[in-house]
């Protein structure tokens, strides 16, 4: 006679689990994918994760950061508080948005915007810390640009508007000028802005002598300084004396533009002058003097924009001069 076979099985439904995996694997791409920075770390703020995106924008990659605490980044141009702030607010369960300053693996610096949250389980507790950043720094540049415009172009209006309301009669109304140069001096964020005079002195032979001066709080004034009442030209470096006195500006970092006057720019360099530019006025044929700026905090080269800005405030300065002489 013919057997029956029976079959016997166990079958489960992985519909679900199926289900969550591709959802996993959707999750994995788009944060590997992300332009976004993302990063994970533990409660003590120890990085465990971090996507391809943050190694493209640090330039740390994923085996140098994991393990280190998200301060590598620092800039340490930002307030402590802001770092205190953040912290206190994720550890209370909040998000935390803002935007840092912070510095490549390379130590060049770039802004993010960011936004930090807390990741809890089921049970609501916080098991780890998740941040999501955007750079943000061709923005920021945008923002500083325009920002920098604006108040260029109020500098130049104003320091008009002083000039031309200023009573005449006088070869050099000090008063006015110390004001016009006030907002050429914040305009360029500089520390001083002051105007020189040439002239033969018996002793000292061909000088420069300050007239007006604008100075940033907490500096000190040129105006009663022996030094600066005659700065004779031989003392200066035949560079720039020739720069001036042919309509050139001239300008940069104190130590190099004064290396060959080594005496000079100590004396520049004591008086925490980092960085001059200087403009030249001239009345047709005859080399007046020059309009300085002093950069107290920066030795730095100045930019394209600040150099016009300063220049065309220098030659309003030097129009108002001629028009008083006259």
């Amino acid at each position: 006679t013919d057997r029956g076979f029976r079959i016997g099985g166990i079958s489960t439904d992985i519909t679900e689990r199926r289900g969550a995996e591709e959802q996993l694997r959707k999750l994995s791409r788009a944060v590997e994918q992300s332009d976004s920075t993302i990063l994970v770390t533990d409660l003590e703020g120890t990085i465990e994760f971090v996507n391809p995106a943050f190694t493209r924008v640090t330039g740390y990659p994923a085996q140098e950061a994991v393990g280190q605490n998200p301060r590598i980044l620092k800039s340490g141009q930002m307030p402590e508080e802001i770092y205190a702030d953040l912290w206190q607010t994720i550890t209370r369960g909040q998000v935390w948005e803002g935007e840092l300053l912070n510095k490549r693996k390379d130590g060049t610096l770039y802004w993010e915007s960011a936004i930090i949250s807390p990741v809890r389980d089921s049970a609501g507790n916080t098991t780890h810390f998740v941040g999501v950043k955007q750079d943000i720094t061709a923005r920021k540049r945008a923002e500083r640009a325009l920002e920098q415009q604006v108040r260029h172009e109020q500098a130049l209006a104003a320091c008009s508007q002083t000039l031309l309301t200023a009573g005449e009669g006088q070869p050099v109304n000090t008063q006015v000028m110390n004001q016009a140069l006030g907002h050429l001096r914040e305009a360029a964020g500089a520390g001083r802005a002051h105007l020189y005079r040439n002239l033969d002195d018996p002793e000292r032979g061909f000088c420069s002598s300050i007239v007006a001066e604008a100075v940033a709080p907490g500096l000190r004034s040129y105006l009663d300084d022996h030094f600066t009442q005659r700065i004779p030209w031989s003392t200066v470096p035949i560079q720039n004396r020739l720069a001036l006195e042919s309509g050139q500006a001239c300008g940069g970092p104190t130590e190099q533009l004064f290396a060959s006057t080594p005496e000079l720019r100590n004396i520049l360099l004591n008086a925490s002058v980092l960085s001059v530019q200087f403009f030249p006025i001239h009345f047709g044929d005859e080399w007046w003097g020059y309009v300085g700026f002093d950069d107290c905090q920066t030795a730095r080269e100045w930019d394209a924009e600040e150099i016009v800005v300063l220049r065309t405030g220098s030659q309003m300065i030097g129009s108002a001069l001629q028009r008083w002489q006259a």
